[in-house]
């Protein structure tokens, strides 16, 4: 099979792990350690989570390597944004079109205090995740919180997805540093808009659901 057929068939079949170890295989036996040292790797990571020894260590490798294979190739292998592979099940929802028309009822019960819920198309969320690694003052990052955890943000392992209002500015994120395959959703609480942040403290990030299929879950995605 030509590489132009491995590509085609992990499109194809996303799902399929086997695939892309089989294309790894291939890139080695063609002079390509680099690219086939990454995949096996990012197959490796999208199994398991932060709870497992050496887990950080591995997600400082793959970061290594991202930065050393070509853009355009990642996005051949995957819907990305950041150079981090989107959720299955967003991209799913983002081709179907229930991303950008969610149960606004079940997004409001679950953030009383907002009115107006934004989830962004892909194009906005990739220019909504630059914007945000451009300006990561302490304001943006949060500060890291044991007792509300994380309440910081790495803008290398973040995306941006939705926002509350067009200007609102209380992104809502994708966290990839617990899970490469089902990175925890957060949102940007401010300490004058939360009463668990002490007035005139920093800002902190929040779980609100630990993968993107709950949270999904969680708006009435089902």
């Amino acid at each position: 099979m030509s590489e132009d057929g491995f590509l085609l068939a992990i499109r194809e079949a996303p799902y399929d792990e086997g695939v892309r170890l089989i294309y790894a295989d291939w890139l080695e036996e063609h002079g390509q350690p680099l690219r086939a040292d990454f995949l096996r790797l990012e197959c490796d990571l999208r199994r398991r989570n932060s709870g497992e020894p050496g887990y950080a260590d591995a997600l400082e490798r793959w970061l290594e390597e991202q930065s050393r294979v070509s853009a355009d190739w990642l996005d051949d292998l995957d819907v990305r944004v950041n150079g981090l592979p989107l959720p299955r099940l967003l991209v799913d929802h983002l081709a179907d079109g229930r991303w950008m028309s969610p149960d606004f009822a079940a997004v409001l019960q679950l953030f009383p205090e907002e009115r107006e819920f934004c989830p962004y198309a892909l194009p906005v969320m990739q220019s909504e995740t630059l914007a945000y690694q451009r300006r990561a003052s302490r304001m943006w990052l949060g500060t890291a919180d044991p007792r509300r955890p994380p309440g910081d943000l790495v803008p290398r392992l973040a995306v941006l997805i939705a926002d509350f209002g067009i200007g609102a500015d209380r992104p809502i994120a994708l966290d990839y540093r617990v899970s490469l395959g089902q990175p925890r959703v957060l949102v940007l609480c401010w300490s004058d808009y939360d009463p668990a942040i002490p007035w005139g403290d920093d800002n902190r990030w929040v779980e609100v659901a630990s993968s993107f299929q709950d949270f999904a879950e969680l708006i009435g995605l089902q």
